[in-house]
Parts: structure tokens; C-alpha cells; sequence
């Protein structure tokens, strides 16, 4: 079954992070949005769902400076930061070498360097704020299928549900993630280097406090990063491996192996 066609000033194709965030700051502008998203969304009036979706899991996301004042901007900021960490100084240094390098934000003249918050939290927050926002029309569980570029429009059809929706817009925003449909549909390529590496991204609890520090570590598998979680024990984990050996370090029988290799590589 097919609907008429719907048009909306802007649309935005995805609503993850970067979609949610930039229908905020947009409705802000007073600008009317429609925004689609693939993925049904959790309903966090219940409390027995838990608050995962595909962009906002377990893991953590380390926001930049610029990204904290655009959150404290939308009025957001009070919200995040319950569940956030800052990063008030950064050690670099290199696997095997003496050299190290030590940032520290009061130095700099900087309240922090940024801001470490669980993606679930992040994702929750954003997305209450959208639909609370009349000038944001959301639409999740809905695919999109086609783009036909006319000369002053864009019309993107989609399924949802077995139906067919159509859409008509001036502008659309394409914040479909790294496989984006949207931009594979209008012919726009991208430039793609594997490594041969995988990232397994945790959280560890350490013996010592992490006293808002991050630290970034360069070997021969790749960068290591440990940044600080609330709680102060509490660190978020990105383990480079090589491509095929990650199986070795996951589940809970290779957690002392998992364990000692990011002892001997984090030194």
C-alpha cells in the first residue's frame, strides 16, 4: 500500500548520533525537520526495555570540546554529563620507547580536553529531547530503498512495515552511517584502506584510580587507547588486533589471556 507523498522542509536519513544531534541543533535554528531511521526505537518510558539500539550500546563515545559546548548549547548538557567523564590530561607514548609526550588541560587554559559518556545514556538523552521537539517529525523502523534526484528536490521512497512511504524534500541530509545507502544511491564513492586490524573496544576496572587521565599507547598492534568512565576505577577499552586473531581474546575463558596482553602492551 502506498501513502501520498510527504513533504517536509529537510530531511535527514539516519538517527543515530550525528542525525539526532543535527535535527537539535536545526529545530533550534526553527528550521522543521523529518528524520528516518532504520532501527525501531526502544521505548524508555518502559523500564524493562533496555536501552540499547544499534548506535547507542555498551560502548562509550570520547567527545570532543567542540561537541560538549554544541550539547551545552542545546540545553542538553546538564543531562549528559551524569553519566560522563572529562578528560582533564592525555599521556602519549610509544611501545619500547623512552619518548612520551603529557597534555594537561589546565595548562592549556581549557576546562577539559573532552568528555567520555556511555552511548546508551548519550542516545537516551537525545532521543527524549527529539520527541519533545514539535518541530522534529521522527520516523523509525522505516528503510529507505530509492533516491530520485529532480531538479530542484530529492524524492526518496521507503518501507516500513510492508507499506510503501514517499517523501519529497528540498534538502536531504544523509547521516546513514559508514554503508551509507544514500550516498552509494547518488553515486558518491569512497575511499577505503583496510589495515588488517580489528578493534575490541571494553571496559576494565583497574587497581588504581584513573584520575580523569587518558592515555594513548602506539605498538606494533596498533594504538591503544584507555580513557576514563564514571566511576573511578572504571576504564573504556580500544584493543587493536590483527583481523582473524580477535576470537582468541573474547568470551569469558580468554579474559586472563585478554587481560595479560593489554598488560604487556600497555606496559
Amino acid at each position: 500500500m502506498r501513502n501520498n507523498s510527504m513533504q517536509q522542509q529537510l530531511v535527514i536519513v539516519g538517527g543515530g548520533m550525528v542525525g539526532l544531534s543535527l535535527a537539535l541543533m536545526l529545530a533550534k535554528a526553527n528550521i522543521a525537520v523529518k528524520l528516518l531511521e532504520a532501527v525501531t526505537y526502544p521505548n524508555y518510558d518502559d523500564e524493562n526495555v533496555a536501552p540499547y539500539h544499534s548506535s547507542f550500546d555498551a560502548r562509550n563515545t570520547a567527545l570532543s570540546r567542540r561537541s560538549v559546548q554544541i550539547y551545552q548549547k542545546l540545553g542538553l548538557w546538564d543531562a549528559l554529563q551524569q553519566h560522563a567523564t572529562p578528560i582533564l590530561q592525555v599521556h602519549i607514548t610509544e611501545q619500547g620507547s623512552f619518548g612520551k609526550a603529557r597534555l594537561v588541560a589546565e595548562q592549556e587554559k581549557v576546562e577539559s580536553f573532552g568528555q567520555v559518556i556511555e552511548n546508551a545514556w548519550l542516545g537516551r538523552v537525545l532521543l527524549t529531547q527529539v520527541r519533545q521537539q514539535p518541530l522534529i517529525e521522527l520516523i523509525d523502523g522505516v528503510q529507505v530503498t530509492a533516491l530520485q534526484q529532480q531538479a530542484n528536490q530529492v524524492k526518496i521512497t521507503a518501507q516500513r512495515q510492508g507499506g510503501t512511504l514517499d517523501f519529497v524534500t528540498p534538502l536531504l541530509i544523509a547521516a546513514d552511517g559508514r554503508d551509507s545507502f544514500c550516498r552509494q544511491a547518488v553515486g558518491i564513492g569512497a575511499d577505503e584502506h583496510d589495515y588488517d586490524q580489528v578493534a575490541i573496544v571494553t571496559t576494565v576496572q583497574t587497581s588504581k584510580p584513573h584520575q580523569q587521565v587518558g592515555f594513548e599507547r602506539f605498538s606494533a598492534l596498533g594504538p591503544l587507547a584507555l580513557l576514563p568512565l564514571p566511576g573511578e576505577y572504571l576504564r573504556s577499552v580500544v584493543f587493536p588486533v590483527r583481523k582473524g586473531t580477535e576470537q582468541q581474546f573474547l568470551g569469558a575463558e580468554n579474559d586472563q589471556y585478554f587481560l595479560d596482553t593489554l598488560q604487556h602492551t600497555y606496559g
